[in-house]
């Protein structure tokens, strides 16, 4: 019973879990709530444990908005939603045309959906639409993170880093309230977005 994917290793997954549990958060696995009409002031889940509380944050986590694709080509998403492409990240239509590319959480490739990987996605489509202009093959190949990284803040001085080196290093509170628990790294999303 813990959070996070297999991504993560289970010691990494199940700390995280101990970890919120020891801030006296109510870790619930394998269970949803559906919400009850406003005011929110308590939730009951699908398995019927009711839970009250003074405030509820609705949240759903990663949903892809691409449904409305397969109206134009019913073979390029997956069952869950996502954006079928080739490692050029070149959509593969059934009409046979290669003009098409797909970038970001959208697409199908096995990796944590994180605005860290965006640069790379961009890199690798802006070249192969560039060499498709210039009528050369689209050569640029996206071949995944190199490493898988989490950071997880609990607060401005708590939390869990996780680097995917050397079997996986872990670190705790100093590290990650270092790099990530005082500016959440809003400005690293704003320089990657170039969005001030």
């Amino acid at each position: 019973e813990s959070l996070l994917n297999a991504t993560y290793p289970p010691k990494f997954r199940k700390r995280v879990t101990d970890n919120l549990r020891g801030y006296g958060v109510n870790v619930i696995v394998d269970d949803k709530a559906t919400l009850p009409a406003q005011p929110y002031t308590s939730v009951t889940t699908d398995k019927g444990q009711k839970i009250d509380a003074d405030l509820v944050v609705p949240t759903w986590g990663g949903r892809r908005n691409t449904a409305y694709l397969s109206s134009f080509d019913s073979t390029i998403l997956t069952p869950e939603g996502n954006i079928r492409v080739l490692p050029s990240l070149r959509v593969p239509l059934s009409n046979g045309k290669t003009n098409v590319y797909a970038a970001g959480d959208v697409i199908d490739w096995d990796e944590q959906k994180q605005l860290a990987k965006v640069p790379a996605h961009a890199g690798v489509v802006v070249a192969n639409i560039l060499a498709s202009i210039q009528g050369k093959p689209a050569s640029k190949i996206y071949k995944g993170p190199a490493l898988e990284v989490i950071l997880l803040p609990a607060g401005p001085t708590k939390g869990l880093t996780y680097f995917g080196i050397f079997g996986g290093l872990t670190f705790g509170d100093w590290v990650t309230s270092l790099i990530k628990s005082k500016t959440l790294l809003v400005w690293l999303a704003q320089q990657t977005t170039r969005y001030n």
